[in-house]
C-alpha cells in the first residue's frame, strides 16, 4: 500500500500504454485475480522492496489476493460485504448490472489530437476481473461516506464499543467503524517515501487520481471533501490541471468557512 514493493507497475497481461496501461478490453476484463496475480509473480523485482518508491498496480492486486486467501472470500465479495455495504455504498460495484448499462459513462482519452475510446460498457461481457487497482464503478456522492471516515477518524466511538476494534456491520452514519482507529491513522501517516498506505498526502490532504480522469480527496483541517468524476484524459494533461484548478477553487471557497 505504500507502492515500494518493487513489483512490476503493471500486471503482465494488461496491454502498457498510456493512459491506463492501454484500453479495458474483452480479455483484460475476463481475467480472474489468481491469474494475474500468477504473472505477476513470475515478474522481476524492478528494485528491492522498500529502497523506493514507484506507483505499482501490480502491488494492489496481489493485495486484493492475499486478501481472497486470508478470508477465504472472492475479492469483490469480501469488499462488498466489509466496507461497500456498511458505508452504505450499494450503488457501487466490480461489475455492473446489465440494467445499470445506460449509467455507465464512456472512458475517453486525447492522445495527438485524436480521441480514442479506452472503455466503453458492454453488458453483453462478464466482468470476471475485479480489479483491486481500479476496477470499482461508482459516482462521487457514493465515495462521501468512504472520505468522511477517514475524516471521522478522530471523533468518539459508537456507544458499546470498544475504541479502535472495527465494527464491520455498523454503518458510519450510524457512528459505527469498518476500519479501526489505528488503521486508519497508518493510512494517514507519512511513509519514509512520503505516500501514505493507499493515499498520496500533498499539503496536508489526503488524495487519490484515478487513471480514467477521476479524483477525491479530503482536508483533515476543514473537514472538507472534494469528488471529481471527469472520465477523460488528454496527452498535454489538459485534464490533470482542470483537476489541480477544482481542488484549488473548492478550497479557496471555503478557506475562511467556520
Amino acid at each position: 500500500m505504500s507502492h515500494s514493493s518493487g513489483l512490476v507497475p503493471n500486471p503482465p497481461t494488461r496491454r502498457s500504454g498510456w493512459p491506463i496501461g492501454g484500453p479495458l478490453d474483452n480479455f483484460w476484463l475476463q481475467q480472474r485475480l489468481p491469474e494475474i496475480v500468477e504473472t505477476i509473480a513470475r515478474s522481476q523485482l524492478r528494485f528491492v522492496p522498500g529502497g523506493k518508491f514507484e506507483y505499482s498496480n501490480s502491488a494492489l492486486f496481489v493485495l486484493g489476493r492475499v486478501i481472497e486467501v486470508v478470508s477465504g472470500r472472492p475479492y469483490a465479495t469480501y469488499v462488498r460485504e466489509k466496507i461497500l455495504d456498511p458505508l452504505g455504498m450499494t450503488d457501487t460495484y466490480y461489475a455492473p448490472p446489465i440494467t445499470e448499462a445506460k449509467r455507465v459513462a464512456t472512458i475517453y482519452a486525447r492522445r495527438e489530437g485524436k480521441l480514442e475510446t479506452i472503455f466503453r460498457f458492454n453488458p453483453a461481457v462478464k466482468i470476471l476481473n475485479t480489479a483491486p487497482d481500479g476496477g470499482l464503478f461508482s459516482y462521487p456522492a457514493q465515495l462521501v461516506p468512504f472520505l468522511q471516515m477517514f475524516l471521522d477518524n478522530d471523533r468518539p466511538s459508537p456507544a458499546g464499543a470498544v475504541d479502535g476494534t472495527p465494527l464491520a456491520r455498523a454503518s458510519t452514519r450510524e457512528g459505527g467503524r469498518v476500519l479501526s482507529r489505528r488503521a486508519v491513522a497508518d493510512m494517514l501517516t507519512p511513509q519514509p517515501h512520503g505516500w501514505g498506505l493507499g493515499w498520496s498526502l500533498p499539503d496536508g490532504l489526503f488524495l487519490h487520481e484515478g487513471s480514467s480522469g477521476t479524483l477525491a480527496w479530503a482536508d483533515p483541517k476543514t473537514r472538507l471533501i472534494g469528488i471529481l468524476f471527469l472520465q477523460y484524459r488528454e496527452q498535454k494533461e489538459s485534464d490533470v490541471r482542470l483537476r489541480k484548478a477544482f481542488r484549488e477553487a473548492v478550497q479557496k471557497a471555503f478557506a475562511n468557512r467556520p
